[in-house]
């Protein structure tokens, strides 16, 4: 008991203790069943109720033992529960996708899917595939997910899986939205949904309507989007789907920050959606809300409040991690500050974001509106680099948060 210490209510070791124990002193098997049976359990029941209703207080418990639940769970494809195995690493996929947490998720995936694989499940195994390329694209990592999404399709068209088919159409169309190629996201939309109504999977619909919203806001068409996002609001609560209700409120609200009605926006629309996103546990939700707020405070001409809130939603995303936003955020920061060099920093962390997913498109916008980067870029980078952390904005307010924790 002296080697345990006491971190976020669970009693821990180091890892040479853990190991140490896990090889010497290893539990009886029926011992090591019983562990396992409720690890593999939780890990999948909660981790689909993350992005649903009481999606927080899922994740919260998930959180707490994520290393538990990982260790488990790759016993488990090593050992003789591996269908069991293979549904908690997708139910953790989800808990992954909606929070930005557990890195070696991706790698339990993997593993489960080729598990599936092993055993002739293909539809395990699609399933798995479908669920990397929904992490992929939470982390805007858009070829990635393209070739998980292409290499799922085929799966479920071999085993007769229409919901499973329009799953994966519909997701090809996600990343055709974020690459702004609406007429291919369109025309993805517009596959899927048939696919849906066959199937009589009101959820699917209700996420094609939206995306179409999406699209019409897009392109400038706020009649359009508004009614797409209230026909989509009435079926997610049809279902009870409390994350998407968040997203069409989202989306109403954006409309009207578009149509320059900032107050209407914050307190009618965003202001009601942040608690939606809080209680699925949905972290890029709170993330956008506070970054909306910094727009919004820019728009009424308080630099230093937008500032705050944009540097404050930056820790958010940095946390899932989420480049597109990422990069966006720094632009906004970029806008704002007057010095050349700490303009010059905000730039080379938007460009250093979106040069990671390979967002070619963006980087030209980046070009087009603060130039090409100097000769000297690299090597001032470097110079950056030897700085103490505190240079970078960003990293103060990390360590003003260090420092209101220590103080309590």
């Amino acid at each position: 008991m002296g080697l345990a210490y006491d971190e976020a209510e669970r009693l821990r070791v180091l890892a040479p203790v853990r190991e140490h124990v896990r090889l010497r002193h290893s539990p009886e098997a029926s011992d090591l069943a019983r562990t396992a049976g409720y690890y593999l359990e939780q890990a999948n029941t909660l981790g689909n109720q993350v992005g649903g209703e009481g999606g927080a207080d899922a994740a919260h418990h998930l959180s707490a033992d994520l290393a538990n639940h990982e260790a488990l769970i790759r016993l488990g494809l090593e050992g003789t529960t591996v269908e069991a195995a293979i549904e908690a690493a997708r139910g953790l996929g989800q808990f992954s996708q909606v929070t930005g947490l557990g890195p070696v998720v991706t790698e339990l995936l993997v593993l489960a899917s080729r598990a599936a694989n092993g055993l002739g499940d293909v539809l395990g195994e699609a399933n798995c595939i479908w669920r990397l390329g929904h992490i992929a694209l939470a982390r805007s990592e858009h070829e990635q997910a393209r070739r998980r999404y292409e290499e799922a399709l085929p799966l479920y068209k071999q085993v007769g899986h229409v919901l499973g088919e329009a799953n994966c159409i519909l997701s090809l169309g996600h990343i055709a939205l974020a690459r702004s190629e609406h007429e291919q996201a369109r025309r993805r939309y517009e596959e899927a949904l048939p696919l849906y109504k066959q199937v009589g999977h009101v959820l699917g619909e209700a996420n094609c309507i939206l995306s179409l919203g999406d699209i019409a806001l897009d392109r400038s068409e706020p009649e359009q989007a508004r009614r797409r996002y209230k026909e989509a609001l009435l079926l997610y609560k049809q279902v009870g789907d409390v994350l998407g209700e968040a997203n069409c409120i989202w989306g109403l609200g954006n409309i009207a920050l578009d149509r320059l009605e900032p107050e209407q926006a914050r307190r009618r629309r965003y202001e009601e959606a942040l608690p939606l996103y809080k209680q699925v546990g949905s972290v890029p939700g709170e993330a956008n809300y506070i970054q909306c707020l910094g727009d919004i405070a820019l728009d009424r001409s308080e630099p230093e409040q937008a500032r705050r809130q944009w540097l404050a939603a930056l820790m958010l995303y940095e946390r899932l991690p989420e480049p597109y936003s990422i990069g966006w955020t720094w632009v906004r920061l970029a806008r704002l500050v007057s010095q050349a060099e700490e303009r010059l920093t905000c730039v080379q962390q938007a460009r250093d974001a979106w040069t990671r997913v390979g967002r070619d498109d963006l980087l030209k916008i980046l070009e087009d509106e603060f130039g090409k980067p100097p000769p000297e870029a690299e090597a001032r980078g470097h110079a950056r680099s030897s700085r103490p952390a505190t240079s970078c904005p960003l990293a103060r307010v990390r360590q003003a948060e260090d420092e209101r924790k220590k103080n309590g």
